[in-house]
């Protein structure tokens, strides 16, 4: 009886929690009333007016990140105590799908800030001229209509903001008394995190690759010991190093050509991968990416771990959480920008740098379901 008293309780428990997770983000949403666009607009000329009007950095986006940031890690913890009650529900999809949400809000403010910081007269140019875009982790300029004055179109250049906070002010004497320039109207960006929650306790992220990866990446981020176990696979519908048997089944099963290795150290298989790669060691053959099992495969079964067609994941570099009770969730990875050099021949005003991705772009991705001759 005490059992069955105890099992209702949680289960009474579970809607509760829910409703706080939903409480937590209506906090956020209701700031960013009546649009997230208006919202972060309206912060960004803030930040432009207080900048020029003070001799110290504008708080203002900091105080709205730490907020929000509190909300954010408030409803981790929800969704935390919603799956220690009862596990993988629908209630927890929607906690984390809420949370997932206000974590990238949280970000976009993040990289608005930066963005500001790192070259402000520059971003007010191309505020002004409205080609300036926001795409997950970088700023993107794109090709606009040329003004009257100028014959010439604007070529498309990718502009990348790193992500430091701590960045001089530009100095008053690039500033001038035009007003700020309006936001475009593009919504935040919906991603995830790389940085597993600090709330899963023991949790670790396998990252399985959408194109063929350096070793020096690779090493990077394996997030167990270097003399760990586990399985490399190299032609897959992903490319990666995992330590769990799910995760390479499920990208493994049923791909014509998939091929992978288990190994006893994850030091020596990463030896072995840089041989294959530059050509010295043909112990198997080179990294490949390959399509997914069609409808007419001879493996019917469903992906025990994702969907094959989820549009969200769908070309994406993918991260499996693996949790302290061995419970795997997949999420899409955030692109990454791991080559940058700095240019400050192109900047206009002139001495201003501008960050310029060098290859920023994967390399080309062979996507086939054939095997090799």
């Amino acid at each position: 009886m005490a059992n069955k008293t105890t099992k209702c309780q949680l289960i009474s428990c579970i809607p509760h929690l829910l409703e706080r997770v939903r409480e937590q983000y209506k906090k956020i949403d209701d700031q960013l009333s009546p649009s997230p666009v208006a919202f972060f607009e309206t912060l960004y000329t803030q930040y432009v007016l207080d900048t020029r009007r003070s001799t110290t950095r504008s708080e203002g986006f900091q105080k709205v990140i730490d907020e929000f940031q509190e909300v954010v890690s408030t409803m981790q913890r929800l969704g935390q105590r919603l799956y220690s009650e009862g596990g993988i529900t629908s209630e927890l999809k929607e906690a984390e799908e809420l949370t997932q949400k206000a974590n990238s809000v949280v970000h976009w403010a993040e990289d608005l800030e930066c963005g500001a910081m790192e070259g402000l007269p520059v971003l007010e140019r191309l505020y002004t001229q409205r080609r300036l875009k926001f795409q997950r982790s970088l700023l993107l300029e794109v090709a606009a209509p040329p003004p009257e004055t100028t014959p010439t179109p604007v070529q498309a250049t990718a502009v990348v903001i790193p992500a430091i906070r701590e960045v001089s002010r530009p100095s008053s004497s690039s500033m001038s008394d035009t007003p700020p320039p309006a936001l475009p109207a593009v919504e935040p960006p919906s991603y995830i995190s790389i940085r597993a929650d600090s709330t899963q306790g023991q949790s670790k992220v396998y990252y399985a690759w959408n194109y063929c990866l350096t070793p020096e990446e690779i090493q990077a981020m394996w997030p167990d010991d270097e003399r760990s176990s586990g399985y490399v696979v190299s032609r897959g519908m992903r490319i990666g190093f995992f330590a769990h048997w799910a995760i390479v089944e499920a990208l493994t099963t049923g791909v014509s050509g998939m091929f992978q290795k288990k190994f006893s150290r994850f030091d020596m298989a990463l030896q072995e991968y840089t041989r294959v790669l530059s050509g010295a060691s043909h112990v198997y053959s080179s990294p490949k990416i390959l399509r997914a099992p069609g409808p007419s495969s001879r493996h019917p079964h469903p992906n025990r771990l994702f969907s094959l067609h989820d549009p969200g994941l769908q070309d994406r570099d993918l991260k499996f959480k693996v949790d302290s009770h061995q419970n795997i969730r997949v999420y899409a990875a955030v692109p990454r920008i791991t080559h940058v050099s700095v240019d400050t021949t192109i900047s206009d005003p002139p001495g201003v740098e501008v960050w310029v991705p060098v290859n920023s772009a994967p390399r080309v991705i062979d996507i086939s379901d054939e095997e090799d001759e």
